[in-house]
């Protein structure tokens, strides 16, 4: 019996040692080098409805994607996680609505720690399309400036060419913008040219038909610079194979050299500043026409807004503007043989009258519970984030417009450090947040 026990003792004492050095090893592997991202975060697919976000660490680790819509100021995040430690990580995110702007961001967690990576952004491309046709600026006989508008940000694929010509020619631009502008330089005066425009945005794409212009004579350089809406072409599909009368623009010229017709008259210019975001322009044309505004500072690209009905009195109003700002624009008009163009006029904006009175401050209110409390001197929308250091964001927004600001915050972890920031909203989109500021609970 004695043996027996003797066995019995030895095979625990031995199990016992087993299990040690295997926890020990174990703890040595867990304890490597901490997680380095050696492949930033990048969109592999997108749907309509799904999103797949794929990056690479030096370690296994277990990847999360916390994602949020930005619409409305929306920041209370998702999360999608990976189900096993991998050093290629691949989350895919289901339920997105069409059409809309997410931001998100990465982490990858092990038992040695965790990283995290900047957040980022992206678009769903359901309702992507080209939502304003080519309008053509000549410069020159030799140049003409070309814009147009998308719903989303995209990158764009510029093709032209002329019936002569063996190869087209191609502009693409890497950058995503709405508002896209080529430049074609070098042109054969009194040509006609043909051209059409693609955009890219994450493997959906959109593509107008093809459109015709001709670039002015030698002897229109110093008096007819033009503004003009690019006519569709009738096409086979590159080459034009019939010329239909008031398609191609040389058909105005020369209406209007036969019959000495003057450009559209447009005058009565006035620029209203409502707010230091916000500005309106009134001009008035002799005749009933489409109008068209671009504006620009000298940080940002050149915006394009389109009127909606043919008029003779024509308002604009520009919002989202930047406080303390000069801004340039341009007016264009244009119907059927006719056109008008005015450049030069410009407009600063005043010094922001919205301003935070009190910053952020954190009181603690008889039940015990944080309160954030901050004041401005207009009323407003107003937001809190905020997180437990390390952790995910969490947001509060009230919709409210108000002076004074307070936010009850619950369910905190005691003795614990967060970190916060404050954020208001103008009835004029004029947006303003606080730096990043800290508590312990």
């Amino acid at each position: 019996m004695l043996k027996k026990d003797f066995v019995v003792i030895n095979l625990v004492i031995l199990v016992t040692i087993a299990v040690s050095l295997i926890g020990s090893i174990s703890l040595i592997s867990f304890t490597a080098k901490r997680i380095t991202v050696i492949t930033p975060p990048k969109i592999s697919e997108i749907k309509a409805n799904s999103a797949t976000i794929v990056w690479s660490t030096d370690v296994k680790s277990i990847g999360h994607v916390y994602y949020t819509p930005v619409t409305d100021y929306s920041l209370n995040y998702k999360k999608a996680s990976e189900i096993r430690p991998e050093t290629d990580h691949e989350v895919t995110i289901t339920g997105l609505d069409g059409g809309a702007t997410y931001v998100f961001y990465v982490e990858s967690i092990n038992e040695s720690g965790q990283t995290r990576c900047s957040r980022m952004r992206f678009v769903t491309p359901d309702k992507f399309s080209i939502t304003r046709n080519p309008v053509i600026y000549h410069s020159s006989p030799t140049e003409v400036d070309i814009y147009w508008g998308t719903d989303l940000e995209s990158q764009s694929r510029f093709k032209y060419w002329t019936e002569d010509m063996l190869n087209h020619q191609i502009i693409t631009t890497s950058i995503p913008k709405n508002h896209h502008k080529v430049t074609l330089k070098d042109l054969m005066p009194g040509t006609s040219y043909s051209f059409d425009i693609s955009c890219e945005l994450l493997g959906s794409s959109a593509k107008t038909g093809v459109y015709t212009f001709k670039t002015m004579n030698k002897a229109s350089e110093s008096s007819d610079k033009k503004i003009e809406y690019a006519r569709e072409a009738v096409t086979s599909p590159y080459k034009i194979i019939k010329k239909i009368p008031g398609q191609d623009i040389s058909y105005y010229y020369k209406i209007k050299k036969e019959k000495n017709l003057p450009d559209i008259n447009i005058s009565d210019i006035k620029t209203k500043l409502i707010s230091s975001t916000k500005v309106k322009i009134e001009f008035s044309t002799d005749i009933e026409c489409s109008a068209s505004l671009l504006y620009k500072n000298k940080y940002d690209i050149e915006k394009h807004i389109q009127g909606s009905t043919k008029t003779r009195c024509h308002s604009f109003i520009l919002t989202g503007l930047t406080p303390d700002m000069k801004y340039t624009y341009k007016i264009l008009c244009s119907e059927k043989d006719f056109s008008g163009y005015v450049k030069g006029n410009s407009f600063n904006t005043p010094k922001s009258e919205y301003r935070i009175l009190d910053e952020p401050v954190v009181v603690n209110d008889p039940s015990g519970k944080l309160k954030i409390q901050w004041s401005t001197n207009i009323k407003t929308k107003s937001y809190i984030v905020f997180r437990k250091a390390g952790g995910g964001y969490t947001g509060i927004w009230n919709k409210n417009f108000e002076k004074h600001h307070s936010f009850t915050l619950d369910n905190l972890e005691k003795g614990v450090k967060y970190e916060f920031y404050v954020g208001n909203l103008t009835k004029e989109s004029y947006h303003l947040k606080s730096s990043i500021k800290t508590f312990v609970s």
